[in-house]
């Protein structure tokens, strides 16, 4: 999670700020297991964020579980399919 805190507080001085003050709070993880239609059968684990005070703000991040899922990611990003 620290790089994309980190790239989220670099690029964004209002997230840096939410960071500072400790007002970002994750609400959730897990696992999700999806097939893709293209990559075939995926494991992801995410977690959920939101802002307090602001009902309307949340973000949730994927990240590959295994290196494998992420090899097929990267790949589709980059045009070649599964």
């Amino acid at each position: 999670m620290q790089p994309l805190v980190d790239e989220l507080c670099r690029d964004s001085p209002e997230f840096a700020a939410m960071w500072r003050e400790n007002d970002v709070r994750s609400f959730g993880e897990g696992v999700k297991r999806l097939r893709h239609p293209v990559l075939g059968a995926l494991t992801l684990e995410y977690s959920s964020f939101a802002v307090d005070g602001r009902p309307d703000l949340a973000m949730l991040v994927y990240n590959p579980m295994e290196e494998a899922d992420a090899v097929k990611i990267r790949g589709l990003m980059e045009g070649r399919g599964a």
